[in-house]
């Protein structure tokens, strides 16, 4: 992918990613596994965020977001330092990548949705669903998986939405013991509702309106409700974007352009700082680098001044001296004519 191998060759972006492989795919293709977090050096707990994407290789659209996300969560602002921090994101960009080598509009090369393979995927036939299943259950029997999101476009409903998982059913956490589907993690809030509500006000083509957080029964092998229901993720979201536009707000009856997915992508990304309350943070370092700021000016200012010039050593003649001088001169030179003419 183009993209990645100038995320990798950024001097910037590749020092808070890196790029591994996830697993091979059944063509050989590798499926590729994006980490994205700070250095680790400042003691911090870390959380798990997945995101994936792609899985059906026919909406480039969810690509555009996810590419969106990407760029956002590994540049310098202070939104996104505060998130590396607190935060290891873990993000699968193609989650079907023979589907879309090979021109495929959902279905993998076995011939399969792999999004409702979710329930009991097998390796040989579905190693990108195997291997990704595989990790969150890894990671969640800590409790550390804070939302999971697979990001998808819809080709009958408008706007940009999400899919989530709201009941009060009891399920088997992976270590056999009984919780509810709410996280355990810091912060995380009990109703999967609330964090698409925080994204409708911060993403102007985002309706709470049109999501819907009903689990039918065509649905229960699908990734968000397989990741809800039987690993214990409250907040596990597919993110939608319509193929057509919204239907809402000033860009009613617009087609969606691709800044338009990509801001919804830096959006959903902003909307964790307000959800896990890190806005406090993201306002302190906001002031470190403006103080910071200032202290470097500062002594830029100290190091442009001109400094002293020196004196220079030419002797220069007073004006009274240089008249006498000259008036020698010509007296000189009246004597003489005046001894030639004689």
């Amino acid at each position: 992918m183009d993209y990645l191998e100038q995320l990798e060759r950024d001097p910037q972006r590749s020092l808070t990613c890196r790029r591994t492989e996830l697993c091979q795919s059944l063509a050989g293709n590798s499926c590729d596994l994006i980490s994205v977090t700070s250095s680790g050096k400042d003691g911090l707990p870390h959380d798990e965020r997945r995101m994936s994407a792609r899985v059906h290789p026919g909406e480039p659209n969810s690509s555009w977001m996810m590419k969106g996300m990407m760029d956002y969560l590994t540049g310098s602002s202070s939104g996104a330092t505060v998130l590396r921090r607190n935060f290891i994101f873990k993000m699968v960009p193609m989650l079907n990548p023979d589907g879309v080598i090979n021109g495929n509009t959902r279905v993998s090369l076995a011939g399969w949705d792999l999004n409702r393979k979710w329930s009991s995927p097998i390796e040989q036939l579905f190693p990108t669903i195997y291997h990704l299943k595989q990790q969150l259950a890894h990671f969640q029997t800590r409790g550390r998986v804070a939302i999971y999101c697979d990001l998808h476009g819809h080709s009958i409903n408008r706007n940009v939405f999400t899919y989530g998982c709201y009941n009060s059913k009891k399920v088997n956490s992976p270590d056999g013991s009984t919780n509810t589907t709410s996280s355990s993690s810091t912060g995380v809030k009990k109703d999967p509702r609330v964090f698409p509500m925080i994204v409708a006000r911060h993403a102007l083509s985002f309706s709470f309106g049109s999501c819907d957080f009903t689990v039918h029964k065509s649905k229960v092998t699908t990734a968000r409700v397989v990741v809800n229901q039987e690993l214990g993720v409250t907040n596990s979201y597919t993110l939608e974007a319509s193929f057509c536009g919204p239907d809402f707000g000033t860009r009613k009856d617009t087609q969606f352009s691709i800044w338009d997915l990509e801001e919804m992508g830096r959006s959903w990304c902003q909307s964790l700082i307000i959800y896990y309350g890190l806005t406090a943070q993201v306002k302190a370092l906001d002031v470190e680098r403006a103080r910071q700021a200032n202290i470097d000016q500062l002594h830029g200012s100290i190091a442009d001044a001109p400094s002293p010039t020196s004196r220079q050593n030419t002797y220069r003649v007073p004006r009274k001296n240089q008249y006498r001088q000259v008036s020698k001169v010509q007296c000189n030179n009246q004597l003489h004519r005046f001894t030639a003419n004689r």
